[in-house]
């Protein structure tokens, strides 16, 4: 996952300022989740500044926003770590019933055959 905002200022002249131009400039916040390689992304957001701009020098900020979970595979489901062993008993015991209901059912079946 990874946010961005990028500011990019363009070099102003003031026609009615004593001072000289207003320097370009640029700023980029990218917020990331703490697996991602954040100087890489730094070193890669400065190579697409420069690309853009070749003249400014970005200041760049890479801050961590969000932890990614650790994912584990139960059958057919992606589920985070943590929620494995309530998933395993969930569908265990959702298993038995309907294990228990087929039973019952084929039960009253018979019971019924044999009174007909």
């Amino acid at each position: 996952m990874v946010r961005s905002e990028i500011v990019l200022d363009r070099a102003v002249a003031d026609p009615l300022s004593t001072a000289g131009p207003t320097p370009a400039r640029a700023s980029l916040v990218i917020v990331v989740d703490d697996r991602a390689d954040q100087a890489g992304i730094a070193r890669t957001a400065r190579d697409l500044v420069h690309v853009l701009a070749p003249a400014v020098e970005p200041t760049i900020v890479v801050e961590v926003g969000a932890i990614r979970p650790d994912l584990a595979r139960v059958g057919p489901f992606t589920v985070e770590a943590k929620s494995k062993g309530p998933l395993r008993a969930t569908l265990a015991v959702a298993l038995a019933v309907i294990a228990a209901l087929a039973g019952w059912i084929a039960w009253r079946q018979r019971r019924g055959s044999r009174t007909q």
